[in-house]
């Protein structure tokens, strides 16, 4: 019999970069709202110790594959304590950032750069030549090095989710196929 709570390893992430969200930062008011966890019937220190355990095996991966997964899962957004608006979490930026710096994206500019990874990973339409016009470049060289990219992120991707994958089961987070 398996009691893992999740189907899948991108269910169990999703659940706990939501679950980490939630939890932070902590007001009075969030605190007397908030009555689950997601959904799993995890809260408090069992929702906790779930998403711990989660995030925790995805910090034993290499830095590239753990940005690859932060920036395709933790895609959460929340209320800016300064301004009210929505934005992503700092962990989120920074690690869209670190994918910033691969070589299939030299010479762009940043907002270019995050532009082509977040349409990747997180399935966002960014105007590719919009941006190309914007900023002077050659239509048909970012287009190429968005190819690029793109098959090295799913790379990156699939190879975190598969060492994910055997890590959650063997710890019983996921259940087994």
């Amino acid at each position: 019999m398996n009691n893992a709570l999740f189907d899948t390893v991108e269910a169990a992430l999703t659940f706990a970069f939501r679950y980490a969200q939630q939890q932070s930062p902590r007001t009075p008011m969030t605190h007397l709202m908030q009555t689950s966890g997601g959904g799993r019937g995890l809260y408090g220190l069992d929702g906790a110790a779930q998403a711990g355990f989660i995030l925790s095996a995805l910090d034993r991966l290499p830095r590239e594959q753990r940005y690859a997964v932060t920036v395709r899962f933790g895609d959460v957004r929340s209320d800016c304590p300064c301004c009210g608006q929505l934005r992503p979490t700092h962990e989120w930026q920074d690690a869209r950032d670190g994918l910033c710096g691969f070589v299939e994206l030299e010479g762009l500019p940043h907002e270019v750069r995050h532009g082509m990874i977040e349409q990747i990973l997180c399935n966002r339409r960014a105007d590719i030549t919009a941006l190309c016009k914007r900023y002077c470049l050659i239509r048909s060289t970012a287009y190429r090095q968005l190819a690029l990219l793109k098959e090295r992120l799913r790379k990156l991707e699939t190879l975190a989710l598969n060492a994910l994958s055997d890590d959650l089961r063997a710890g019983g987070a996921v259940k087994r196929p």
